[in-house]
């Protein structure tokens, strides 16, 4: 059965961005923006080295009892829309009503597979990084295991009950719930229904380093689906128009979603228009089992400031053979994100056009082609192919595809060179049959 060709239509709301607060973005990625080149790869290489070492650290505190390990380790992402109405980065006014505003946690022993909706967004400083020129009123108010609904707890800050439920999702200290272990005694069954309790941790509480402990080894504790989802902290809100005082660190996406990564880009770019400052863009590619780690990566190609699209060159040598734990080869961010198999391998299969190291995968293939410069315009992508069955090339904003190999079934594999010039911002997509044993192979990509 042929697979039906996907468009990416949120690449193209920043076509619509219109809001007062910032100029407009004209384009479906942002316009390259004029900053230090030197400076965005020198800061963002430290920012994504900084980053490896608080995710690497897991402290049990920070100094104390009353200092939970949130203040000096792990990374503090808030995940969000792209919306030309309002700034990423200001609270909500239901946020600023409620007093709160949610963040997730993450750390090499506390581990999710995905932000809400495959979200990008933005990370904080850990409280005692904080740069001194930056806000240090924001404070962690509460933590709970597993997403919670927070939105829908109107007392505490968001870290109160739900009034439907008081008996479930109090606070646990209100509930006699202490360790991690009488927590997954009373919620490891029903966790995703979001009907639970958290750990109120807030400042002049005691024994907070220990109630945070129990809440990340509490999510540790679950599986399955429950595991996937993120926790949930509430931090204290701000006030509007605070954004360049914020402890912002720099922007995220999740690995797996190039739409996150458009939408990441406009963020980027408009924080530097609003505020003049180079914020990295990070890649975070999330663990799909507990036992992974999250790959943290500072692309230069994924910058939409400071930083050109120059060539790439793509031959998968610098990654060795096997299953990758992120796909990045020659500086660029693939997303596979329906394979199964996603693997680097060097047989001979028969083809001058593969040689060496290539990659190998059974569904979608995605891979970014961005303005080069401080223009959008025509790029030429140029690639080897292998496939098996049934498989196409798609151009997902333009919507324009072409058949590989038209065999519905699987057979023996055929090669190609493909050639096409698009005009960027684009996403390419290679599409198998999705067949049973269906492969795709690419290698030698450039981007000119």
């Amino acid at each position: 059965m042929r697979p039906l060709a996907y468009i990416l239509g949120a690449l193209a709301l920043s076509s619509q961005v219109h809001a007062t607060s910032t100029p407009p973005l004209s384009d479906t990625q942002p316009a390259f923006a004029e900053a230090p080149v030197g400076d965005l790869s020198q800061r963002g290489a430290k920012a994504a080295r900084e980053l490896n070492a608080w995710f690497a650290a897991t402290p049990d505190d920070c100094g104390g009892p009353d200092k939970p390990a949130h203040l000096c380790s792990g990374l503090m992402l808030r995940a969000t829309d792209t919306n030309p109405n309002f700034l990423p980065w200001d609270p909500s006014p239901g946020a600023i009503a409620l007093g709160g505003v949610s963040f997730s946690w993450l750390r090499r022993d506390h581990t999710f597979a995905r932000t809400w909706e495959n979200w990008n967004g933005f990370i904080f400083y850990p409280g005692h990084a904080t740069p001194p020129d930056r806000l240090d009123s924001i404070k962690v108010l509460c933590s709970f295991p597993i997403n919670a609904d927070t939105w829908q707890r109107p007392d505490l800050q968001g870290c109160g009950p739900m009034p439907d439920a008081p008996e479930l999702t109090d606070t646990c200290q209100n509930l006699n719930i202490h360790s991690a272990s009488d927590w997954l005694t009373k919620y490891s069954k029903t966790a995703t229904t979001n009907k639970v309790c958290g750990w109120d941790i807030r400042e002049g509480r005691e024994a907070t380093a220990a109630w945070f402990k129990a809440s990340i080894d509490a999510h540790q504790g679950l599986t399955g689906l429950a595991w996937e989802t993120f926790d949930e902290l509430m931090l204290s809100s701000w006030r509007t128009g605070d954004g360049a005082q914020l402890p912002l660190h720099s922007f995220f996406y999740p690995a797996r979603s190039l739409e996150s990564r458009a939408k990441a880009r406009i963020d980027q770019t408009r924080y530097f228009e609003q505020y003049g400052q180079t914020l990295p863009l990070i890649r975070l590619a999330f663990p799909q089992d507990r036992h992974a780690t999250t790959v943290i990566s500072f692309l230069e190609a994924d910058q939409a400031v400071g930083l050109s699209a120059p060539r790439l060159e793509v031959d998968f040598e610098d990654i060795p053979p096997g299953s990758p734990a992120d796909l990045v080869s020659g500086g660029m961010g693939f997303a596979a994100i329906a394979s199964e198999l996603i693997e680097i391998q060097d047989s001979n299969l028969g083809s001058p056009l593969i040689t060496g190291n290539y990659l190998v995968v059974d569904n979608l293939l995605d891979f970014p082609v961005d303005p080069n410069g401080n223009h959008t315009g025509t790029r030429t992508v140029e690639f080897s192919w292998g496939c098996n069955s049934y498989c196409s090339v798609t151009e997902l904003t333009s919507g324009r595809e072409t058949v590989l190999v038209e065999a519905e079934t699987v057979g023996p594999m055929r090669f190609g060179r493909h050639t096409v010039s698009v005009t960027a911002p684009e996403v390419i997509r290679l599409t198998s049959s999705m067949e049973d044993g269906s492969r795709i192979v690419l290698d030698n990509l450039t981007i000119d």
